[in-house]
């Protein structure tokens, strides 16, 4: 199985939350598309995403051992999608390591 990249993941738990479902406070929905990002750091986001992405963890963290509004889940749900969105957006389309490139 081919090992999908930080963005294509972020795309897929995003379309899985374009459905009214997500909107309506579907939990549900909402856990399974965090699911498929389960596994990623924030160092696998672009530098200015990395705050979104650490909130969006820490919150549905919470989503998933308690039980959150529906207006929580929405909440949730939109900025998955703004984060989406965001990647789409930003200038420095992949996140790049922090140490150089070039060895000595």
């Amino acid at each position: 199985m081919t090992k999908l990249d930080a963005h294509e993941r972020l795309r897929r738990a995003a379309s899985l939350l374009a459905h009214d479902g997500a909107q309506a406070g579907d939990r549900t929905l909402l856990l399974q598309a965090w699911e498929v990002l389960r596994g990623l750091r924030s160092d696998d986001f672009p530098v200015e995403m990395r705050p979104a992405f650490n909130f969006l963890q820490h919150e549905i963290a919470r989503a998933e051992s308690e039980d959150i509004s529906a207006r929580e889940v929405a909440f949730l749900a939109n900025k998955l999608r703004q984060l989406e969105l965001m990647w789409i957006e930003s200038p420095q389309k992949i996140a790049k390591p922090e140490s150089p490139e070039n060895g000595a």
